[in-house]
């Protein structure tokens, strides 16, 4: 945040002009986050309706390979819950449930 805010270099600035420009890259952080909130959203709601029309008889062992690669690529490894949710969002659902998470 402190490099956005030292973009804009006023001659002299003055304590007010300081605080806005930090307001301003605060509020630009901000408006970037929802952005990137509402995309990543909007794609996996996308792909996980790609993932129910796709029949996987062997999906756990599946998805077991590729929490295993993941933990091996990442330190300290996938946090159980993170499975358990991960699993919950990609297993068949019985037609009438909620889609809804």
């Amino acid at each position: 945040m402190q490099e956005l805010a030292t973009l804009v270099r006023p001659a002299s600035p003055t304590e007010n002009t300081m605080v806005k420009l930090a307001g301003n890259a605060l509020n630009w952080l901000h408006t970037c986050m929802q952005i990137l909130e509402e995309h990543y959203l909007e794609n996996l709601g996308h792909l996980t309706k790609k993932l129910e029309n796709i029949h996987l008889s062997n999906w756990p062992e599946a998805f077991q390979v590729d929490t295993r690669e993941d933990h091996c690529r990442t330190t300290p490894g996938p946090v159980p819950e993170g499975v358990a949710s991960s699993e919950a969002d990609i297993s068949p659902r019985k037609p009438g449930t909620n889609t809804e998470r």
